[in-house]
């Protein structure tokens, strides 16, 4: 089991949009093989910051199965709109 942590710095007013993009694209990522659990929290100290915990199988679960689906090509463009830059990815 691996877990991949992501730090997410969303643009000013910006966490509604991202937070409505990330609940639709939950659906995608809980039919992935591999999938195991997620959870979002967002940042106290820093506005509009969060971490994404998620929990897959195995790293080709993540980057095969969830990355190469054409629902997550589609999800991918409407949370990234939100981004201040791109995030920060850990896997453990």
């Amino acid at each position: 089991m691996i877990l991949e942590v992501t730090i997410l710095n969303i643009g000013q007013g910006l966490s509604k949009e991202f937070e409505q993009s990330l609940a639709q694209a939950t659906s995608t990522i809980t039919k992935t093989k591999g999938y195991g659990a997620h959870e979002l929290g967002r940042c106290i100290e820093t506005k509009d910051q969060y971490i994404s915990l998620m929990n897959c199988d195995t790293l080709e679960n993540k980057e095969f199965d969830f990355q190469q689906s054409p629902d997550y090509h589609n999800g991918k463009n409407a949370l990234r709109r939100s981004y201040k830059f791109f995030p920060e990815v850990l896997y453990h």
